[in-house]
């Protein structure tokens, strides 16, 4: 079973495997030449046979004949005939002829030969996963002897690990898999049929240890120690047989159950705040011999050889030993330990080498230590942050500063997080702060004259040429936001304002007449709707025109272009003087009429100068005496394109989300700013009350209406007109009648100044930094939109509002976002809290809504 690793994720071992990648090396003593066992009787029996026992205790004095003589004796052990002994290092191996024997031996408690008190039991079950090749010449290639196991094995060579011996005469094998009884068989006759550079190999199941290796043992603890520790709860450990010190710091321990070997493997072991580095040992891998003498082999004599193994400390995590080969103290311990060798191999291992075991062991505690300090600090970061430092270039940079100011250090980005490993905490802190200072965030402001730019192939070119920079377009559109290296934001920052200035050269205005401009954006929709390098917005205000942005030439042609197409458009104006013709034009049939003209024609037909008033109820007599004829006098403006010679009308679009109010919103007849007050009989009030008290919902009955007064201010109309013109050309259903609350104070404000965003935030802003509206009058008549008078008196306006196209909004939006996957940058023309069901409108362009009603009301 493979050691537990410490919590540090390090294991130390002492012998290096060259393909291991799965299981942890075992340890491989060399022995003596002449082996180390002395044999009697027979041939060694199968260590899973019943009538096989270990007996622990056995002395280097001990005679074997004389111990066989007591295990024959049934009435001093309760044995009987024995057909073997054989002794392995501080144990004998017995085998009796019949199993009962060798159970009533085993069920004997006590067992005392020489004074010397012996213990009893089963020999280990064998380790399926290990097998042992001896026979083996010492000067066998690694090759050559995995191509041979691979041919014996039937298997890749990813599929098992070997660990020589000191000698090379024989080897472990470590298979990943466990071997079936009839794979094991298999093996063995394929090595008898097979001869390895002439030598014939022979395999052996290994068993499993009863004993483990303990490293990094303080120099205070003695056997004893060591002996109560791991027959304590704290190690998870047994039965301990015996404790052999073999060098300072380093012990094998043995166990009277081999299970205990697991148990203690599987828990991490810490023996006075020191934590000790264990794995399982082996010490029957020896030469084969039959000389008894050479088999006595003292504890003194496997220091020696001990002190010549290199001793290996396994990293399996790459960040820590990548911040050891880089750090000034693995050269610094090099310089110190010269007579020491210390490398890092391809398996992530610490290899130390000499001939000095306590100088190994102090310098194995030493890198011990500096690996067991290592430290880890996260630091949260954004997403425009994580994509920065993931590219290779920037954390190359960054690394290379940190190698400058002596921090070798390692980090890496996971799930928004900036994770500095460094040598200890002060130090991964010091790098955090270090890295976050290499790093600059601005953001440079976009006009609506510089959009264009952001389409360009300039721009496509310049993103990838700034030096160690990410960029991205804010949500709002309205700035693109930059994160760059300190040292290069000035370069990266003068390179973008230089494009955003020189792209945008020209600002030209085509001023004409209003027939003329709906003409226009009538019939060249596609035209007006810009390029790449040039945007083309209608003027607003009073004066009718085009403006025209974007690179010099490219502007400087659409003005040529597009003062052509105006000359050839001829503009006619009509006096209506019949009785009656006003209203009809007006009406639903007029209208019909109307559009099929300029469906027919091609033409448009402004009817802003065309209004119908009914005339005042006089007396007969008055009429009588006056004579005076009724005059209906209105002018049409008619646009035509003379090459065609074609006419049409140009009306009003019909909105089906705007209720019939039945009022002529181009009636503005005093063309002062004035309130006019409906008549309660009149249609108009029924209507446009019956509308309001549908959307008040559960507050139908508890809202009463004072007064409606109608809004005419000539100026804020015309400039809503000219917008919903220029909405019009590009889309359709762009309006609708919408409800805003507001307090007494700001009435008189809106319905003489128009609505001002600039006082948005108010009341909300939760969907963007605008001026509100609701589609339904129960949000407008809450208290915390339209606070009652002194005398209870709430003040809600009816609005026509420019929608348009919408998406939801956001609290920091000051002006909608930038539509997706269109060629032009586009806004939307206002935001919802909805998409699917807006109940909610925000928008940002103060001429996109005129306050049409104003409703005095009151809770009953």
């Amino acid at each position: 079973m493979p050691p537990k690793q410490c919590d540090h994720g390090i294991c130390s071992q002492l012998v290096r495997q060259p393909h291991e990648s799965y299981h942890p090396p075992h340890q491989l003593w060399k022995s003596p030449a002449g082996g180390s066992h002395t044999e009697t009787g027979m041939e060694q029996a199968d260590p899973a046979d019943d009538c096989v026992l270990q007996v622990h205790g056995v002395t280097d004095d001990m005679p074997m004949d004389i111990l066989t003589l007591y295990f024959e004796s049934k009435r001093r052990s309760g044995g009987g005939t024995i057909t073997s002994t054989k002794r392995q290092g501080d144990y004998a191996v017995i085998t009796f002829e019949n199993p009962t024997d060798a159970q009533r031996v085993l069920s004997n408690s006590g067992h005392k030969f020489q004074n010397v008190e012996l213990t009893v039991r089963r020999p280990p079950p064998n380790d399926p996963r290990k097998i042992v090749l001896r026979g083996l010449k010492p000067q066998i290639m690694d090759d050559t002897l995995i191509l041979y196991l691979e041919c014996v094995a039937d298997c890749s060579s990813d599929q098992f690990t070997v660990h020589y011996g000191q000698d090379r005469i024989q080897a472990l094998v470590h298979f990943k898999e466990a071997l079936s009884a009839e794979a094991l068989e298999k093996m063995k006759r394929k090595a008898g049929s097979r001869a390895l550079q002439g030598a014939t190999i022979n395999i052996e199941q290994l068993p499993r240890t009863d004993r483990i290796l303990v490293e990094n043992i303080s120099p205070t603890d003695d056997k004893d120690i060591l002996s109560l520790y791991f027959e304590s709860r704290r190690s998870d450990g047994g039965s301990v047989l015996d404790v052999t010190m073999v060098s300072p710091g380093t012990a094998i321990v043995v166990f009277q159950e081999w299970e205990a070997v697991d148990r203690v493997l599987q828990k991490c072991q810490k023996l006075q705040d020191r934590e000790l580095l264990v794995r399982p040992y082996y010490d029957f891998l020896q030469l084969p011999s039959t000389d008894r003498e050479c088999g006595r082999q003292t504890v003194e004599t496997q220091a020696e050889v001990l002190a010549e193994v290199t001793s290996v400390i396994n990293v399996p995590d790459k960040v820590k030993l990548n911040i050891l080969h880089s750090n000034p103290f693995l050269h610094d311990l090099r310089n110190e330990c010269s007579e020491l060798s210390l490398t890092i191999d391809a398996n992530n291992c610490v290899c130390v080498r000499g001939t000095d075991p306590l100088q190994i062991e102090k310098t194995k505690s030493r890198i011990l230590e500096f690996l067991s300090q290592i430290a880890q600090v996260d630091v949260p970061i954004s997403e425009d942050q994580a994509k920065f430092f993931s590219r290779g270039d920037i954390q190359d940079h960054l690394q290379n500063v940190l190698r400058e100011k002596g921090l070798p250090t390692c980090f890496s980005i996971s799930d928004g997080v900036l994770t500095v490993t460094a040598p200890s905490v002060p130090v991964a802190h010091q790098v955090a702060h270090l890295i976050e200072q290499q790093i600059s965030q601005f953001s440079i402001s976009i006009s609506d004259r510089q959009l264009h730019v952001l389409t360009a192939p300039d721009w496509e070119k310049l993103l990838p040429s700034l030096r160690f920079c990410e960029a991205r377009i804010s949500d709002v559109g309205d700035q693109v936001c930059f994160i760059s290296l300190k040292c290069f934001r000035a370069e990266n920052e003068e390179r973008v304002k230089d494009l955003l200035e020189n792209s945008v050269s020209e600002d030209l205005v085509i001023g004409m007449e209003p027939g003329k401009l709906r003409f226009l954006q009538e019939y060249y929709q596609d035209f007006l709707a810009g390029s790449q390098q040039v945007s083309i917005f209608p003027l607003e205000g009073d004066t009718a025109g085009l403006r025209i942005t974007g690179v010099g030439s490219a502007c400087e042609n659409v003005d040529e272009l597009l003062r052509s197409i105006a000359s050839n458009i001829c503009s006619r104006t009509l006096t209506l003087q019949k009785p009656g013709i006003c209203r009809f034009l007006r009406e639903e049939r007029g209208t019909n009429i109307l559009k099929h003209l300029e469906i027919k024609y091609k033409c448009t037909i402004g009817l802003e100068g065309v209004r119908w008033m009914m005339l005042q109820t006089k007396h007969p007599l008055e009429i009588q005496n006056s004579q005076a004829t009724p005059s209906f006098e209105r002018d049409v403006s008619v646009c035509t394109e003379l090459q065609q010679q074609q006419q049409s009308v140009n009306m009003r679009d019909a909105n089906g989300n705007i209720p019939d109010l039945g009022t002529d919103t181009l009636t503005l007849t005093s063309g002062r700013i004035e309130l006019i007050q409906l008549n309660e009989a009149s249609d108009e009030y029924s209507k446009m009350v019956r509308h309001f008290y549908d959307t008040l919902k559960d507050m139908h009955n508890k809202i009463r209406i004072i007064k409606v007064e109608k809004v005419s201010n000539p100026l804020l109309y015309q400039q809503y007109m000219l917008k919903k013109a220029s909405m019009v050309a590009a889309q359709t259903d762009v309006e609708r009648v919408l409800y805003h609350g507001t307090s007494e104070a700001s009435a008189k404000e809106i319905y003489v100044h128009g609505f001002n965003r600039s006082f948005c935030g108010k009341n909300a802003t939760v969907y963007g930094q605008g001026v509100y509206f609701a589609v339904n009058a129960i949000v407008s008549i809450q208290d915390q939109y339209s606070p009652p008078n002194a005398d209870g008196h709430k003040f809600v306006f009816v609005t026509n509002a420019l929608t348009g196209t919408y998406t939801n909004g956001k609290s920091e939006m000051k002006t909608p976002p930038l539509k997706e996957n269109t060629e032009m940058p586009l806004r939307y023309d206002s935001l919802v809290d909805n998409c699917n069901d807006p109940k909610i409108f925000v928008i940002f362009n103060d001429t996109q809504a005129y306050p049409q009603y104003l409703i005095t009301c009151q809770r009953n």
